[in-house]
């Protein structure tokens, strides 16, 4: 049975624009940068400092095996940057969607570590 493949987006405001939208009607319009891209991540690595959040966006590849130690070869794709602020609400954003996912499609399974 093949699934219906539903996209749901939660756009994660910047505080300004919150404060805006609690104070007033706010409509919110999007067009993409000339400098818009996709990728397809397997890999993030997450760097913290006082200031900000840094995700270390890459793909695995292949594996490999070097003086009997195997080797997983991630490319790193690029980085995103972004304040502990908006990283606290992405977290609660991306909490409400992976259940609504599963509420629609069934659980998913855990990552083995």
């Amino acid at each position: 049975m093949a699934r219906k493949h539903q996209e749901t987006t939660s756009p994660v405001l910047a505080p300004a624009v919150e404060a805006a939208r609690d104070q007033a009607k706010t409509r919110r319009e999007e067009t993409k940068s000339a400098a818009f891209f996709s990728i397809y991540v397997n890999d993030v690595q997450v760097q913290t400092s006082s200031w900000d959040l840094r995700l270390i966006l890459g793909e695995i590849g292949d594996t490999s095996t070097v003086d009997d130690t195997a080797v997983v070869n991630v490319k790193q794709l690029g980085e995103m940057r972004l304040s502990p602020q908006l990283a606290k609400k992405l977290v609660q954003i991306m909490a409400e969607q992976l259940k609504a996912y599963e509420e629609q499609f069934g659980e998913i399974p855990g990552a083995k570590d």
